[in-house]
């Protein structure tokens, strides 16, 4: 199972629950008013969501690091984006 399947339901299931004790007014928490839940909950969800973008979007993993050498190459581009052609031409001409 994916990671973002994982999460998803997790997510649904927390918002799922939290609708049905609103619904049914359910506050068995003593000096606990709704803003302190829903400001947790909140901050739960950012960070978890902040967490999930960040793994997403950055390459934390080895396999995620040589995709991105790989899709860079494809592009023309180097880590310093430095078009390939370029570089390649470069050591044309020293060889020479």
């Amino acid at each position: 199972m994916e990671t973002k399947t994982i999460i998803s339901v997790i997510v649904q299931f927390v918002v799922a629950v939290n609708e049905v004790l609103m619904a049914f007014g359910v506050t068995k928490f003593e000096n606990v008013t709704t803003d302190t839940v829903y400001a947790i909950v909140s901050t739960v969800v950012m960070v978890v969501a902040w967490g999930y973008g960040i793994w997403k979007n950055h390459n934390f993993t080895p396999a995620a690091c040589e995709a991105q050498g790989i899709l860079d190459q494809m592009k023309g581009k180097t880590q310093d984006n430095i078009v390939v052609e370029d570089m390649e031409g470069e050591d044309d001409e020293s060889n020479a």
